[in-house]
């Protein structure tokens, strides 16, 4: 075991040591060309549509009056919403 963590160092070192040998420091560079920002001037149109859907289970107990009694209701709720835009305008 010891044999193979010797092993394992020796080689670690060795690549750094080839990769520190072999840099590119006296090799030319080039210029970076320039790139103007873009210009976000101008007129836009746009649309956005989204949805909602949904299920709710719900069971309510109701306790009351003078004896003791109690009541008890379940039900479903389903809703779904679509909802759709549009936009335009000039910056």
């Amino acid at each position: 075991m010891r044999r193979v963590v010797l092993a394992c160092l020796a080689a670690t070192v060795l690549s750094l040591s080839i990769a520190q040998s072999s840099s590119a420091a006296d090799m030319p560079t080039k210029a970076v060309p320039y790139v103007a920002a873009y210009n976000w001037t101008g007129a836009y149109l746009g649309i956005s549509l989204g949805g909602r859907w949904a299920t709710n289970d719900s069971t309510a107990i109701s306790i009351g009056g003078a004896a003791p009694l109690a009541a008890t209701a379940s039900g479903t709720d389903r809703t779904s919403t679509v909802r759709a835009g549009g936009y335009l305008g000039y910056n």
